[in-house]
């Protein structure tokens, strides 16, 4: 298509028509700011996520670092019950064991 006075070769022109065609066109994509622009980039980000979760790891090892010098309390119990039966003088025993421990370390 030639235009007189106009010397345009065709991929200039079909660059600026559809150039024209998008911005005449009414979009229906909704404009976001730039800091959500931003806070999506972030999320997307692999080194950032990367960066991020290693400050969490450092900043747990003084917490951890602490609570293996505190003390341990621990409580444990159990019982058991014994059912036996003699045969040769059809006498029953019933027993009943209980046990219970608390243990307190300090390292």
């Amino acid at each position: 298509m030639r235009i007189p006075g106009l010397h345009l070769d065709p991929i200039t022109l079909l660059t600026f028509l559809c150039g024209l065609t998008l911005t005449c066109c009414p979009t229906n994509a909704s404009a976001e700011d730039l800091y959500q622009l931003y806070q999506k980039a972030l999320t997307h980000d692999m080194k950032f996520a990367a960066v991020q979760a290693q400050q969490l790891a450092t900043a747990e090892k003084e917490p951890q670092s602490r609570a293996n010098l505190l003390p341990d309390l621990s409580f444990t119990g159990g019982a058991a019950w014994v059912d036996a039966e003699d045969s040769s003088d059809y006498h029953r025993n019933r027993n009943n064991t209980n046990a219970y421990a608390v243990v307190l370390t300090q390292p």
